[in-house]
């Protein structure tokens, strides 16, 4: 009967401290009461269940006790193995035992945090019925895509809830031994990247730390170094800390010159982020406006006049020429940008409907301040 496991389990940690319940010196023996709840709580329920269902409740165990504590959306398990009825299956075992606590609206299952600490002190012991945890958490979190997720609040809100998970992690003491696997930190980079083109900077921002962890494992000359530095300065520049973007975005295009070389698209990507970051800042004439000359320059030589990346360069430029009052120039390369535009998408492209917008605008007020 496992029904009063829990009952159990409470009162053990209502009398004393977790840390007094479950830490022995090596040698000694649990109390009886905890004894009893350790194996009780997962080894007898995993040994009655079928075997590709007990393999899928074990590996679920295995994930949670290093997650947050906090819990993970119940979704999330059924997608950990191929097979969604089996996943379900072992969910519903583990609920049905106690094994998993569900939220209040049921949305959410997590471990209580004793099951969770024995559990992971029996992964150290290599027992068979339990997974790697690295693996177990991975095989959870790879399967979680916010693109995925139907509309556009869906997604951020999906990507959001990924983010503080992986935030919850990073500071939790016992999940620090996964921080050094490959394999988490590019999840970590994704959510990065996702949460940049879902307007949500903040979730983008809650992950720093596995950016400086790319590096150390990684190194900073790896590609995914740069690229993940890249874009949490994105992060910072659009949730308005541009004392924290414009230093990444420095370090990024210094080091993208020195490795992959001033003529490689990324380099010129990177050059466009700062020059826009500067132009945020409002540091246009020493600054952005080289920048952005130099990388429209380069783009026209590399890519082309034509090339979708050389009309971005060209707008940017117009941009900032506008804003520093340099508006003949703006208007120039404006109507340069809505032309290349017209050619290459047609009038109907929305591309093409805001460069001409652009141009339009720039027009009528240049006329505006010419007239007598």
């Amino acid at each position: 009967d496992y029904t009063g496991y829990r009952v159990l389990l409470d009162e053990l940690i209502a009398e004393r401290s977790l840390d007094e319940v479950v830490h022995r010196s090596d040698g000694e023996s649990y109390p009886v009461k905890v004894g009893a709840a350790l194996r009780i709580a997962y080894s007898g329920v995993l040994d009655r269940l079928d075997p590709p269902v007990a393999a899928a409740a074990g590996l679920m165990l295995s994930g949670l006790s290093v997650m947050a504590a906090s819990g993970v959306p119940k979704s999330w398990l059924y997608r950990v193995i191929d097979d969604e009825h089996t996943a379900r299956r072992a969910v519903a075992k583990l609920l049905h035992h106690h094994l998993l606590l569900e939220s209040e609206d049921r949305s959410l299952v997590s471990l209580h945090r004793l099951q969770s600490q024995i559990i992971r002190e029996d992964q150290h012991g290599n027992n068979q019925r339990l997974t790697d945890p690295a693996t177990a958490v991975l095989m959870i979190l790879s399967k979680i895509d916010p693109t995925t997720a139907g509309d556009h609040a869906r997604q951020r809100e999906l990507c959001s809830l990924l983010g503080r998970q992986l935030e919850t992690m990073h500071n939790q003491p016992y999940s620090v031994s996964l921080l050094d696997n490959p394999a988490l930190l590019e999840i970590a980079a994704l959510v990065i990247y996702q949460a940049g083109n879902l307007s949500d900077p903040y979730t983008a921002i809650l992950l720093a730390e596995y950016v400086t962890d790319n590096e150390r494992i990684l190194g900073p000359d790896h590609p995914d170094t740069l690229g993940s530095r890249n874009n949490l300065a994105g992060a910072y520049r659009s949730a308005g800390d541009l004392g924290r973007a414009i230093p990444l975005y420095q370090q990024t295009l210094t080091d993208s010159e020195r490795i992959l070389g001033p003529d490689h698209p990324q380099t010129l990507t990177s050059r466009n982020n700062l020059a826009g970051a500067y132009r945020s800042a409002g540091d246009l004439g020493r600054a952005a406006i080289p920048l952005f000359e130099q990388t429209l320059t380069d783009r026209e030589r590399i890519l082309g006049p034509d090339h979708p990346d050389t009309l971005g360069s060209r707008n940017n430029l117009a941009g900032a020429y506008w804003n520093d009052g340099r508006r003949p120039e703006a208007l120039r390369e404006f109507t340069k940008a809505a032309t290349t535009a017209e050619q290459l998408f047609g009038p109907a492209h929305f591309v093409t409907r805001q460069l001409v917008e652009n141009r339009d605008v720039a027009r009528s007020l240049l006329a505006d301040d010419q007239a007598p």
